[in-house]
C-alpha cells in the first residue's frame, strides 16, 4: 500500500522508511523484487531498514546510530574498513561467553545457533591460543575457522565505538 501511494506521481526518487518491518518473508522478497525492477528502470530508491540482509541488496549503505553518521559506502568499501577478523567456533555452551570475551585479543563473543562468532583483534590474536584455552577448559579440539565479517558485524562495531573506521 505504501509503495503504491509512493509511486502515484512517478517520482525520480522514492523514500521508504522501514517498508518491510512486520512483513512475512514471501512478501518481503516480492517487495524487494519490485524495488529492484523500479531501480533498474532508473528510479533512485532510498530505504531505511533494520535488516542487514536488506541493506546488502542496496547499492550504497549509510550507517546511522543515535542520529550520528557512522559510515557510508558500498558493501565492499564498508567491509574493507572493518578492523577485525571473525572466527566461527563450534561451541554451544552459553556460559562460555563470559570467559571467551576475556581472552586476549577477543573483542566480542556472541552465540549464533550452535556456534560462537568471535570478533578478534587481528594483531594480538592467535588461533592456537584459542585452541589451547578450549583444551584447558575440557572442551577438547573444537572446529575454528575464519569467516568473512558481515555488515551486521560492522554496524555493531561502529555503534558500540561511535567511531568511523
Amino acid at each position: 500500500c505504501a509503495l503504491a501511494i509512493g509511486l502515484l506521481h512517478t517520482p525520480t526518487i522514492l523514500f521508504l522508511d522501514e517498508p518491510t518491518t512486520g512483513v512475512d518473508p514471501v512478501a518481503r522478497r516480492e517487495f524487494w523484487s519490485m524495488l529492484y525492477d523500479l531501480n533498474k528502470s532508473g528510479m533512485t530508491i532510498v530505504v531505511s531498514t533494520p535488516y542487514m540482509d536488506e541493506a546488502e541488496l542496496c547499492t550504497r549503505k549509510l550507517f546511522i546510530s543515535r542520529g550520528k553518521v557512522l559510515d557510508l559506502g558500498t558493501s565492499h568499501e564498508l567491509l574493507s574498513r572493518y578492523p577485525h577478523r571473525v572466527l566461527q567456533v563450534g561451541l554451544r555452551d552459553r556460559r562460555a561467553k563470559e570467559w571467551l570475551s576475556t581472552l586476549p585479543g577477543v573483542v566480542d563473543a556472541n552465540l549464533f545457533g550452535a556456534q560462537y562468532h568471535l570478533v578478534v583483534d587481528d594483531v594480538r590474536f592467535a588461533g592456537t591460543a584459542l585452541e589451547r584455552e578450549f583444551s584447558a577448559r575440557g572442551y577438547g579440539e573444537l572446529p575454528v575457522k575464519e569467516i568473512p565479517p558481515t555488515l551486521e558485524d560492522l554496524f555493531v562495531f561502529l555503534s558500540a565505538t561511535g567511531e568511523r573506521v
